[in-house]
C-alpha cells in the first residue's frame, strides 16, 4: 500500500543543515498504546465467498465458508471478526447434511458456539449467510449523483489494515494464510475482479447478469482479499512464464493506460531476476478505481490503482507512475508472500517495497535516478523526524496500525535496506534477500526472521545494526573536519556524532568510505565511527582537492563538513556522484547565507572592505549559475535552481529566465517557475511566468507557474490566474495550483474563489486545495465558521484539510467537532489527524 504523494521536480534536501541539531534533541516518542500480537486458537485453510453485489442498491448478499482446524484440543467456540455485519445464519457443514449453530452477533466480534467439543487438527467448515448495506469501511460503493454526474459506478474493496471484516466474516489480521475463493455476481455490463485465476464466467441471461470465479490457491492474509466491480476494458500485456499482465482501465482511458503501465512486465522480469524468485501468483493485474483511499493496494495478484494513475501526454513530461508501479508490484514478494505477522513490523512490508522502486529505477533509468529517488525518500523521512515524532521503525506502541503507516515506515525502512546493501555488499545482500523469500514464502514473519536469514546466509553478526537502525531511532549527526599534513604525508580526520544520545537515539557504527581526490587520483578508505569522536589518519601523498564523507550517501544521517568554498566549488564541478554535487550546491548556500549575515551583523572600517565581502556572496552565486550550466543530470540541475531560488537575487533571477529558455528537461523547467515564485513583486518574473503558462507545452509545468505567480504577489497576477480555471488538466493539477496561488491574496475577490472551488461538485484535491488555502484568512469568523461545516462533508480529504486549516486559525469554535471525529469516525487517519489539531489549538 502506498499513500498517494505529489512530488514536483524540485526536493527540498534538508539532510545537509545543522539547525536541525536543536529541533531533533527535543524528539520524544510517540504517546501511542502499547499493543500486542493477537494470538489464534485455530488455523484458516480456506475462505470462500459467494457474494451478490447491487452497486445502486450499495447492497453485498454474502455467504461465507470458512474451512478451519483447532489448534488445541476440546475447541469448542469460533470467534470470527465481523463488523457491523447482518448475520442471518451459521451452520456447520458436514458431509451429508449441515448443523445450524448459536451464536453471538456484537460488533466487531462474531462468536459462534459449535455443537461439541472438536479436537486438535479436525477440519470444520462453517457457513455463514450474511449481509452488507453501504459499509462504513471495507467495501466501498462508488455512484453518480447530483454534485457527481460523472461518476462511475464501482464497487471496490480495501482490506488492509484489518477493514475487510466489515464485508465479510474472518479472522482479519496478519499473522494467518489462507487460499481464497470468490465468486461474484454483477449486473451486466460491469466486470468483476479478485484474486488469483479466473476459473469461469456464466452468463446469467435471465437476470441481466453474469458471474465471475476467482481461485486463489496458494495461501494470503485475509486482507489481501480483494474485489473490484465496474465497467473497464481490460489491455492484455503478454505474460511473465504463462502468468497473464492485464491492466484494468477506464474506456476513455485505453490509449493513455497503455503507455502508463507500459514497463510493469519489465518491472516484473526485473524483480524475478533481482531476487531470485519467480513472480509466483497467477497473474498480475492492475485495475483504477475511483475515489481510492490510497494511492495503490497490493491485493494478491491484483492491484487496486487510485484513478488518478493514467495520464496523459503532456502530463508525462514531468508526472510518472512508474513509482507507485513498481512499489505495489514488490510488495507480491513482500507483504504478499512474505507478510508481516503483526502490524509492529509493518516495514518488512512497505519499507521493503519502497527500497524496490529505486532498485528498478536503477536498472530501467541508471543509478542516477535510482540515487535522486532515494533523495526524495529521505526528505519524506526527515520531514517527519525534525517536525512531528521519532521513533523505531519496529514499533509495537500505536492508536490504530494506520498510525505505523508513515515515513519512519516507508521511507527509512527502505533507505534501511540500503544501508544494508551498503554494509553487506551488493552480492551477499541480494544472497541473502533470495535466502529470506525461500525460507519463509507464504508465511508470516517478523523482523527477527530477516536477520536471521541475512546472517545465514552471510555469516555476519548483524545484531549491532538491526539494534539501532530498526530497534532504536534517529541518525547521526556528524560534525566533521580534515588537516592536511604535508609533511607526514597524511590526512587527518575528525569525526563527531553531535546527535542528542538518549534512550531512543543511541551513538551510531557504522562503516564510512572516505574518498580522497588530489592531482594524482582518487583513493577510498573505509572507515568505521562508533564513538562521540573518532580521529582517523590516512595516507594522502600530496594536498586534496575534494575530501567526500560518506561516498555514495549510503548512510541515513546529517553532516556539517567544516570545508572551504573553493573546495565545494571543486566538488560541485567535478564529484562523478549526485548526492556529493547536490551537497556541495547546498554548502555554499550555507556559506552564502553566514556570509550575509556577516556582512548584516559588521561594521566595517571602509566601504572598500564591506564591497569586497559583499562580493563573496556574489561569487558564491556565479559558482552555482556556472555549475548549472554544466551540469548533466536533471535532478542537480533542479537542486541548483532552488538554491538559487532562494537568493532572491537579481542574477539568480536573469540567470532562472535565461536557463529556462533552453532547458529541454521539462522537470527542470517546472523547477525554474516554482523558484520564480521567490521573487515578490516583480514585474519581469511576471512577464516571465505569465509567458510559461501561454506557451508551455507540459502540463504540470503550466500549473507551477500559476502558483508561482500567485507567490510572486504581483498585482496583475489574480486576473491572469483566474482566467485559466477552466483549463482541463490531469487530476485537474492546474485547478489545484491556482487554488493555492490564491492563498497569497487574503482579500475579498480570491475568498469568493476560494469558497467557490472548495464547494461540493468540485473535485476533491481541488477543494481539498483551496480549503488549505482558506487557513491564510486569519480572524475571520466567516472563513472559520465555513471549515467547521466542511467537517460534516462526506469526502474525508476535504475534512482532514478543513481540520488543519482550522488548527492554522486557532479555532476553540472547532475543537466539540473534531473530539467527535477523534473519538468516532470510522476513517484511522481522520481521527489521528483530528487528535494532533487538538492539540495543537490547545497548546499541547
Amino acid at each position: 500500500m502506498k499513500k498517494l504523494v505529489y512530488r514536483p521536480a524540485v526536493f527540498a534536501l534538508i539532510f545537509f543543515s545543522l539547525p536541525l541539531i536543536a529541533q531533533i534533541e527535543q524528539k520524544s516518542l510517540p504517546d501511542w498504546k502499547l499493543q500486542e500480537r493477537r494470538s489464534r486458537s485455530y488455523d484458516v485453510h480456506h475462505i470462500k465467498l459467494t457474494v451478490n453485489v447491487d452497486i445502486e442498491q450499495k447492497l453485498l448478499d454474502g455467504i461465507a465458508e470458512i474451512r478451519l482446524k483447532p489448534l488445541n484440543g476440546n475447541f469448542s467456540t469460533v470467534i470470527l471478526d465481523a463488523k457491523e455485519l447482518d448475520i442471518r445464519s451459521v451452520s456447520l457443514a458436514g458431509d451429508v447434511t449441515s448443523t445450524l449453530l448459536k451464536f453471538v452477533n456484537e460488533s466487531p466480534k462474531l462468536t459462534i458456539q459449535l455443537d461439541k467439543l472438536y479436537p486438535y487438527d479436525h477440519e470444520l467448515r462453517l457457513v455463514i449467510e450474511y449481509q452488507v448495506k453501504d459499509p462504513n469501511r471495507g467495501l466501498f460503493f462508488i455512484q453518480p449523483d447530483k454534485n457527481y454526474p460523472d461518476k462511475p459506478y464501482q464497487a471496490w474493496t480495501q482490506g488492509e489494515d484489518e477493514e475487510n471484516s466489515y464485508w465479510f466474516p474472518c479472522y482479519d489480521y496478519p499473522n494467518d494464510k489462507s487460499t481464497s475463493e470468490m465468486i461474484i455476481t454483477v449486473k451486466k455490463p460491469f466486470l468483476a475482479l479478485s484474486n488469483g485465476k479466473l476459473i469461469e464466467t456464466i452468463d446469467n441471461k435471465s437476470e441481466n447478469s453474469r458471474t465471475f470465479h476467482w481461485l486463489q490457491n496458494k495461501p494470503h492474509v485475509s486482507y489481501l482479499l480483494m474485489m473490484a466491480i465496474g465497467d473497464y476494458n481490460i489491455i492484455s500485456d503478454g505474460e511473465f512464464k504463462g502468468k497473464p499482465i492485464q491492466y484494468y482501465v477506464y474506456p476513455s482511458n485505453t490509449v493513455n493506460g497503455k503507455e502508463t503501465y507500459k514497463r510493469t512486465p519489465d518491472m516484473i522480469k526485473t524483480y524475478s531476476d533481482k531476487i531470485g524468485y519467480d513472480y509466483v501468483w497467477d497473474k498480475y493485474a492492475q485495475v483504477e478505481v475511483a475515489d481510492f483511499v490510497w494511492g495503490g493496494m497490493e491485493n494478491t495478484s491484483a492491484t487496486t490503482m487510485y484513478d488518478g494513475i493514467t495520464f496523459d501526454p503532456k502530463a508525462g513530461l514531468t508526472f510518472t507512475s512508474d513509482d507507485l508501479i513498481a512499489h505495489e508490484l514488490a510488495h507480491q514478494w513482500w507483504g504478499d508472500l512474505t507478510t508481516c505477522k503483526d502490524w509492529s513490523h509493518i516495514w518488512l512490508n512497505e519499507g521493503f517495497a519502497t527500497f524496490m522502486e529505486g532498485v528498478y529505477y536503477e536498472s530501467a533509468f541508471g543509478k542516477e535516478e535510482a540515487d535522486y529517488h532515494y533523495y526524495q525518500d529521505y526528505n519524506d523521512y526527515m520531514e517527519e523526524d525534525t517536525s512531528k515524532y521519532r521513533r523505531p521503525i519496529v514499533f509495537n506502541r500505536y492508536d490504530y496500525p494506520f498510525d505505523l503507516f508513515d515515513s519512519h515506515t516507508y521511507p527509512k525502512g527502505g533507505l534501511t535496506l540500503r544501508m544494508l546493501r551498503y554494509v553487506l555488499g551488493d552480492e551477499a545482500f541480494w544472497r541473502g534477500m533470495n535466502y529470506y523469500v525461500n525460507a519463509f514464502a507464504f508465511k508470516s514473519v517478523e523482523t527477527n526472521d530477516f536477520k536471521n536469514a541475512l546472517e545465514e546466509s552471510s555469516g555476519q553478526n548483524l545484531d549491532w545494526f538491526f539494534d539501532q537502525w530498526l530497534y532504536k531511532a534517529g541518525y547521526p549527526e556528524f560534525g566533521v573536519h580534515y588537516h592536511y599534513d604535508e609533511a607526514k604525508k597524511e590526512l587527518k580526520l575528525v569525526v563527531k556524532q553531535n546527535q542528542h544520545v538518549n534512550e531512543i537515539t543511541p551513538l551510531f557504527k557504522m562503516p564510512v568510505d572516505i574518498e580522497i581526490t588530489n592531482v594524482r587520483g582518487k583513493q577510498i578508505h573505509r572507515v568505521w565511527v562508533s564513538t562521540q569522536e573518532d580521529v582517523f589518519y590516512l595516507p594522502c601523498d600530496s594536498k586534496p582537492l575534494m575530501v567526500c564523507f560518506d561516498k555514495g550517501n549510503w548512510i541515513i544521517k546529517t553532516v556539517h563538513f567544516s570545508k572551504p568554498s573553493q573546495e565545494w566549488a571543486y566538488q560541485l564541478k567535478n564529484d562523478e556522484d549526485i548526492s556529493e554535487r547536490i551537497l556541495a550546491a547546498r554548502s555554499l548556500r550555507d556559506l552564502q547565507i553566514k556570509n550575509d549575515e556577516y556582512v548584516a551583523n559588521r561594521v566595517f572600517v571602509n566601504e572598500k572592505a564591506k564591497r569586497n565581502q559583499i562580493q563573496v556572496s556574489s561569487d558564491i552565486i556565479k559558482v552555482l549559475i556556472e555549475a548549472f550550466g554544466g551540469e548533466p543530470f536533471w535532478g542537480v540541475r533542479s537542486e541548483i535552481v532552488k538554491i538559487l531560488g532562494e537568493t532572491k537575487t537579481t542574477a539568480a533571477r536573469d540567470a532562472l529566465i535565461k536557463a529556462y529558455a533552453v532547458e529541454k528537461n521539462a522537470k527542470v523547467r517546472l523547477s525554474i517557475v516554482e523558484a520564480a515564485g521567490n521573487f515578490e513583486k516583480d514585474e519581469s518574473v511576471f512577464r516571465f511566468l505569465k509567458n510559461a503558462v501561454d506557451k508551455e507545452e507540459a502540463t504540470y509545468v503550466v500549473a507551477e507557474a500559476l502558483n508561482s505567480l500567485g507567490k510572486s504577489k504581483n498585482s496583475k497576477a489574480f486576473e491572469f490566474m483566474t482566467k485559466n480555471l477552466n483549463r482541463s488538466s490531469h487530476q485537474s493539477i492546474i485547478q489545484q495550483k491556482i487554488m493555492e496561488g490564491l492563498g497569497n491574496f487574503v482579500n475579498v475577490n480570491a475568498l469568493k474563489v476560494l469558497t467557490e472551488y472548495s464547494a461540493l461538485g468540485k473535485q476533491s484535491d481541488v477543494r481539498q486545495s483551496a480549503i488549505k488555502s482558506l487557513k491564510f484568512f486569519e480572524q475571520n469568523h466567516v472563513v472559520e465558521d465555513y471549515l467547521i461545516g466542511l467537517l460534516d462533508d462526506f469526502d474525508n480529504g476535504v475534512k482532514e484539510q478543513a481540520m488543519i486549516s482550522l488548527e492554522r486559525l486557532k479555532s476553540k469554535k472547532a475543537l466539540n467537532k473534531m473530539a467527535s471525529i477523534a473519538e468516532t469516525d470510522y476513517e484511522p487517519r481522520l481521527r489521528r489527524v483530528a487528535k494532533d489539531c487538538i492539540k495543537k489549538i490547545n497548546g499541547n
